[in-house]
């Protein structure tokens, strides 16, 4: 058919549900081969080698924990209850666009973003380049911003050592 896909191994945590006890999901290390064998299937080799082992410098300081995606910045998402936040995996911060006007929220909302830190272990690692973590996991995961998201780390190194792992046995 022709349909472009692409596949996702990460299932956030159930955060707005008040019983998780029936939450189930891929294990890190199977997660992370999954995506490693969709990304071989469909990427330059070399480039995914290239990052599978490429360990990246700390970053420079101030620069190191800001929010490394769009939400908040360039786009927004507004929930069942009117409330706009950075992405529609984060409840804070908000702001509400029908009580104060869309553009003042809007800029309200990007200050706030700006003033969100993540874990400095995280921002500093130098596996960061092949992480798909983010504020929105980090918060499902550990209930902070500013914490580790454990599987995180593990999807990661099981993505890493099944890409260096494959390209290395096919070559």
């Amino acid at each position: 058919m022709g349909i472009p896909l692409r596949l996702t191994v990460y299932n956030f945590p159930p955060v707005r549900k008040a019983d998780a006890s029936g939450f189930s999901r891929l294990s890190a290390e199977c997660a992370g081969k999954l995506q490693a064998e969709h990304d071989l299937a469909c990427k330059d080799s070399d480039y995914l080698l290239t990052r599978a082992c490429r360990e990246l410098p700390v970053p420079a300081q101030g620069k190191e924990n800001k929010m490394n995606c769009y939400g908040g910045k360039s786009q927004f998402w507004i929930a069942w209850n009117g409330k706009m936040t950075p992405c529609g995996m984060l409840n804070e911060p908000h702001t509400d666009p029908l009580v104060e006007g869309f553009l003042p929220a809007w800029q309200a909302l990007k200050e706030k973003t700006a003033k969100i830190y993540l874990c400095t272990e995280c921002a500093q690692c130098p596996k960061r380049e092949t992480c798909i973590s983010c504020a929105a996991i980090a918060v499902a995961e550990t209930g902070r911003l500013d914490e580790k998201p454990e599987y995180m780390c593990r999807l990661n190194n099981s993505y890493r050592e099944h890409i260096r792992k494959s390209i290395q046995e096919n070559t």
